[in-house]
């Protein structure tokens, strides 16, 4: 089984950044060209402890480097200083975010009885869940990019949560988790969550889990479950046409 340790998602976030691990522990403000990100239009922001890294199209760095100290102070930029940093308002604003990390030994698993692998056979009924969701739901879920296979918690033979494991990378999963509203806070969905983590602790993934700061239920499933906070970020996309 991998062994997993900060270092391990040090290495992860250095790579996706194109900046040296030992990077993310220093207190500094980083303006780097998109790496992972490649062709985004926008602006990643993000906060570990007191390294901010800011990961950006090539034509932003510079006047975003003139803002360090700024940024540095604020953590994740607001509403105003974003307004301020990019002479308008953005596009869309993803986050504040939580990030959430799983060291070895630390998973907390929560099996039930209720929850099993989903097959083809069941695709009307995820259907029928995902009708039961607003479209605001089924986006924060990370369903949309998540591969097979999925598993789903059952109530009286309906399925009422259903999950699957979105990977950043060939060797990371991130679980994401939809649950009827007339059946959250019951367990379903950290039921669910379990199963999925448990499966990608077993491939030897990397567990990462993200989810909006804003979303304390899902906040809370990661903490059941074992994971901590590694740091914290702000997406945000430039309207189009922006050009510094």
């Amino acid at each position: 089984m991998r062994q997993v340790d900060l270092s391990s998602y040090d290495v992860f976030w250095a790579e996706f950044f194109g900046i040296e691990p030992q990077r993310l522990g220093e207190s500094c403000v980083l303006v780097v060209k998109h790496a992972r990100l490649g062709e985004y239009s926008g602006i990643w922001f993000f906060a570990r402890g007191g390294s901010r890294v800011v990961s950006a199209p090539e034509a932003w760095l510079e006047p975003l480097r003139t803002r360090s100290a700024e940024i540095a102070a604020a953590g994740l930029p607001g509403p105003e200083l974003l307004r301020d940093l990019l002479g308008g308002d953005p596009e869309r604003v993803i986050g504040p975010t939580y990030q959430g990390c799983l060291l070895s030994g630390a998973f907390r698993p929560v099996r039930d009885a209720r929850v099993r692998r989903l097959g083809a056979a069941d695709e009307p009924a995820t259907a029928a869940l995902r009708a039961s969701c607003s479209e605001q739901d089924w986006d924060h879920s990370g369903l949309s990019g998540a591969n097979e296979p999925r598993f789903g918690s059952f109530d009286d033979g309906q399925l009422v949560a259903m999950g699957g494991l979105e990977g950043w990378s060939v060797d990371t999963a991130n679980p994401g988790v939809l649950c009827h509203p007339d059946h959250r806070g019951r367990g379903h969905a950290t039921a669910v969550a379990s199963a999925l983590v448990e499966r990608a602790i077993a491939e030897g993934k990397l567990m990462l889990y993200q989810t909006l700061l804003s979303n304390q239920a899902s906040v809370a499933i990661a903490t059941r479950l074992g994971f901590a906070q590694y740091a914290s970020h702000l997406a945000v996309r430039l309207q189009r046409g922006d050009a510094i």
